[in-house]
């Protein structure tokens, strides 16, 4: 075989000519905007980017090792390569002869093959994240993408425009046959599907890379601070006070509380307490009852309990009472009605026979917020 058949065609050389420094120019800019952004310069990125675009997507070049710089190398073969398909489009319209017309239309050809490389990064960039959360995300990345290559075709296409223009010669005029015709596009579509596949590749390498997430321990309960069984407050005279009386005491271990009948009229409230002597003997009581609320969810509230009457209630004011065993008395809460909406109600009430011994705590769902007043009567006996 002679050296003139094993030679490229004449209208191949040029072509090749003309993707190779199309490679090189990508590669060369591609590369400075990388570097200035892996140095650190204090220097806008933006600006830099108007001098070398950023072809290559940031995630991707910040991507595990060794896809950053796969990336840019399999993008710089596919610029060049589309690049070399699509040169034979201008040689209909310029001819060798008319040099300025064919650097215009070679560099027309850069920005076609920059735009189609933007293209093939954006469908890359929806394999790896497919699918996606949304339909607009198919598009979203399309202008920004596209729209960088191009501009990079347009500032730097003239390039390998001028130069293959000068290494074109009379190639033009010889016509070029058809298995090469049909051949040409290839390396184009053997890396433009690298280029595509990169980006899913680089994707799984990141989610390799990346670390477990932590495992969430669950919460511990939340500690629930509900009234205090006994009041701080000790009554002067109790048996549990620094002076005792001496005097028999009904206690929060001898008695039993529960629940009487409640009234309502509009906007005032009252609720009946009754207290029984479940002791063996004769007990007194000899003061206020001692009373706090709950919420429903347990937690202590700040509610102003005042000795007296309201509206619905009358107090007979302080009376010592004694009851025998199985004796009964009441007591009575009074109070205005409160606006409860979202806000947390009274889930139940704690009740002693005087502040400083044991209290009962009894469940019902009251229209009583924090922050509200209520008023208790003293013990007195049923009837009075």
């Amino acid at each position: 075989m002679t050296d003139s058949r094993r030679a490229a065609p004449p209208a191949l050389r040029p072509a090749l000519v003309f993707g190779a420094i199309t490679a090189a120019v990508w590669l060369l800019t591609t590369t400075a905007y990388a570097l200035v952004a892996g140095l650190g310069l204090p220097v806008p990125m933006g600006a830099v980017g108007l001098v070398f675009p950023g072809t290559i997507p940031g995630w991707l070049a910040s991507s595990a090792g060794p896809w950053p710089v796969l990336g840019v190398v399999v993008s710089t073969l596919a610029a060049g390569a589309l690049a070399f398909a699509l040169a034979p489009l201008v040689l209909s319209a310029a001819g060798p002869q008319r040099r300025g017309l064919l650097v215009l239309a070679l560099w027309f050809v850069v920005l076609l093959a920059a735009a189609l490389a933007g293209g093939l990064m954006v469908l890359g960039g929806i394999a790896a994240y497919w699918p996606p959360l949304r339909l607009l995300d198919l598009v979203t990345p399309v202008a920004p993408a596209v729209a960088t290559a191009t501009y990079w075709g347009l500032l730097w296409g003239w390039i390998p425009a001028v130069l293959a223009a000068k290494a074109w010669g009379n190639a033009a005029a010889a016509p070029e046959g058809g298995r090469a015709r049909w051949l040409r596009p290839l390396p184009a579509v053997l890396f433009g599907v690298l280029l595509v596949a990169a980006f899913p590749l680089a994707q799984a390498a990141n989610r390799a890379e990346a670390p477990e997430p932590p495992v969430a321990e669950p919460l511990p309960e939340p500690v629930v601070y509900g009234s205090p069984e006994v009041s701080m407050a000790v009554e002067d005279g109790a048996p549990e006070s620094p002076n005792p009386s001496g005097e028999p005491w009904c206690t929060g271990g001898d008695t039993a509380v529960v629940l009487g009948g409640g009234d309502a009229a509009t906007g005032h409230r009252a609720q009946e307490l009754r207290i029984t002597n479940t002791g063996d003997a004769d007990c007194l009581l000899a003061r206020y009852p001692d009373i706090a609320f709950d919420d429903e969810g347990g937690s202590a509230m700040s509610v102003l309990v005042f000795r007296g009457g309201t509206f619905m209630t009358d107090d007979p004011g302080l009376e010592p009472l004694t009851l025998p065993p199985g004796g009964s008395a009441r007591a009575l809460l009074g109070w205005n009605a409160m606006a409860a909406a979202g806000d947390v109600r009274a889930g139940a009430v704690l009740v002693a026979p005087y502040a400083g011994t044991g209290r009962e705590k009894l469940s019902l769902v009251l229209d009583i917020v924090n922050g509200g007043a209520v008023a208790v009567t003293a013990w007195h006996a049923d009837g009075a």
